[in-house]
């Protein structure tokens, strides 16, 4: 959150800079962020599923506006998902 604050602040003068000086042309105003945490299959501790993992974090991206937070799994599998729905439009064609 420190980080999205800062560009906040900072967004305008970072544009211009950027732009001036590399020629490239970023909008910096409400990034977002998003937060890679550890694999739940991984987890250390005892008792819980990976259902109980995933509703917790949903909870708590729930209190977030402009952080999400996934692990690996998530993803690894958004990833095989999209490779997966890549070669099927390549197949299709």
């Amino acid at each position: 959150m420190d980080y999205l604050r800062t560009l906040d602040e900072l967004g305008a003068a970072l544009r211009t800079v950027h732009r001036n000086e590399a020629g490239l042309d970023y909008d910096y105003r409400r990034a977002r962020g998003v937060v890679v945490i550890g694999h739940p299959d991984r987890a250390k501790t005892k008792g819980l599923s990976r259902e109980n993992i995933d509703q917790a974090i949903r909870s708590y991206n729930a209190h977030l506006s402009r952080v999400k937070v996934v692990t690996y799994a998530d993803l690894l599998e958004s990833a095989e998902r999209a490779l997966s729905f890549e070669g099927e439009a390549n197949e299709d064609s």
